[in-house]
């Protein structure tokens, strides 16, 4: 055989090698299908029972949850039927958003998803989450964006007093009234019902610790400053102002050039632009450079936005200096603390396990010859709560709720071991909550008001109670917000 015949051979054996082999795939593959589509009937059954099941699941009523802990608020409701929602297609719309945001156990199903989200990429020791904002340059002195536009003054002379006081959208509270003692922090209705949500906005992770992002707003700024000088003024001769702003961890425990890397505003400079523009009448607390000397301290969460109790103590410090009052140390306090606290920076970045894995403890102070409250949320019902509340139980995202049961419309806090007729009122947000329970120590009656809640007309109520002293406490980056808005139109001109 010549080698073109043995080449010819090799081709041709190569060749029914090849057809066998294609036969025997071919075959394989046709058993392999006829055994797969019963898995695939199996599994399409699988997954349409366990599609109708999550169905059945989402309609059971009893197992939908109307807050959520996690994201701190109240959930959808469902909607009431009217023939224009009808018509339009809101109410199915609606419909839609209960369903979806009252899903039963959507808090694990949410912390499942940010579990798995976690363990795309890796995301180091510092990143930053959340949307990015805009920053305006701070000014060195009162200026607008409007140059033209000046000071506002409050010169409404014709005001008609208000008889009786507080007011809450025209009702008053009658403080005569016997208090409910609450079994839940607010009965029958959502803890978070009157919580003005707080958006963290952008968040600097930096190991186990975060920071918020602060952006500098200069017209909102200057509302807050007017708002604050127009206080001050309608207040004149019939009480003492006082003024704190509380800078937020970023501005203390980072240095400018970490804060200028991370776009964050000079936030010692944000305030330093507020209290030079602030009425020199205005009592004003050097909260910023107290909080600096003590930085090495544990007076900031590192997973939330508030200060703690030790930074609120060393204010605390400074306001009595300020109004000639006796403080009282804490070693005179009994002391409470409330381990595993996951604050809104844990929340807002999506469940960081570093935050996760080293979680704050609150520490709370008991003031001295007070256990309970009265608070008054827009119902205007009056509660009996503990000033500091248990909290071990508690959702680890609600343990700062300990301090006063957190925010609401009007609360009143009466020591009956002080005869004098010393009175105190507060308009603040709820960096003030732990500053309110030290202050019980040295007054015999405190009113504490949250105007995002609340009307009150603040002359007419100081008078009629015999208050004296008045302290409004903002964090630093509620002043750009509508709560600048609120303190002016809801607190000096009420409707």
């Amino acid at each position: 055989m010549d080698k073109y015949d043995e080449n010819l051979e090799k081709l041709i054996n190569e060749f029914k090698n090849f057809s066998s082999d294609t036969d025997e795939n071919d075959m394989n593959v046709r058993l392999s299908d006829s055994h797969s589509k019963p898995v695939k009937a199996a599994a399409l059954a699988l997954f349409s029972v366990t599609l109708l099941g999550l169905f059945v699941l989402g309609l059971i009523t009893a197992l939908r949850p109307a807050i959520s802990e996690l994201e701190k608020r109240s959930l959808a409701k469902f909607p009431e039927f009217s023939m224009e929602s009808f018509l339009n297609g809101d109410y199915f719309a609606d419909i839609s958003l209960w369903y979806s945001d009252t899903y039963p156990f959507r808090e694990n199903i949410l912390t499942a998803q940010n579990r798995m989200t976690s363990l795309y990429g890796f995301a180091g020791d510092e990143q930053i989450v959340g949307p990015a904002g805009n920053n305006d340059d701070i000014p060195e002195s009162y200026a607008r964006n409007d140059e033209t536009k000046e000071h506002p003054t409050d010169t409404d002379e014709s005001r008609e007093p208000v008889e009786t006081a507080p007011i809450i959208d025209g009702k008053t509270i009658d403080e005569s009234v016997p208090a409910e003692t609450d079994e839940e922090l607010h009965p029958a209705v959502s803890p978070y019902e009157n919580e003005v949500i707080q958006k963290t906005g952008s968040v600097y992770i930096a190991g186990n610790s975060a920071h918020r992002i602060f952006y500098f707003n200069l017209d909102g700024t200057n509302d807050y400053i007017d708002s604050v000088n127009a206080m001050a003024s309608y207040l004149d001769g019939v009480a003492n102002v006082y003024t704190a702003l509380v800078p937020i961890s970023t501005g203390v425990m980072l240095s400018k050039e970490q804060q200028e890397e991370i776009g964050s505003a000079d936030i010692e400079a944000a305030i330093n632009y507020c209290y030079n523009a602030f009425d020199p009448k205005i009592k004003k607390l050097d909260v910023f450079g107290t909080l600096s000397r003590h930085k090495d301290e544990y007076i900031f969460f590192r997973t939330d936005h508030h200060w703690t109790v030790l930074g609120a103590y060393y204010t605390y410090l400074l306001y009595c200096e300020a109004a000639g009052l006796t403080p009282v140390s804490l070693d005179d306090l009994r002391e409470v603390k409330f381990e595993g606290f996951l604050g809104t920076y844990y929340t807002s970045s999506g469940q960081n396990a570093a935050l996760e894995a080293t979680p704050d403890t609150v520490y709370a102070y008991k003031p001295n010859g007070v256990e309970d409250m009265y608070y008054y949320n827009t119902d205007l019902i009056p509660h009996q709560w503990p000033i500091i509340k248990d909290m071990t139980d508690s959702s680890p995202y609600s343990k700062y709720q300990t301090f006063i049961a957190g925010d609401h419309a009007l609360t009143i806090i009466v020591n009956p071991t002080i005869e004098d007729d010393s009175s105190l009122i507060i308009y603040k947000d709820s960096f003030a909550n732990p500053l309110v329970t030290l202050l019980a120590n040295n007054y015999h009656k405190i009113y504490v008001v949250d105007n995002r809640y609340i009307t009150v007309d603040a002359k007419s109520y100081c008078m009629d109670n015999g208050i004296k002293d008045c302290i409004i406490l903002y964090g630093i980056d509620s002043v750009s917000s509508s709560t600048a808005k609120l303190l002016r139109n809801n607190v000096v001109n009420p409707q």
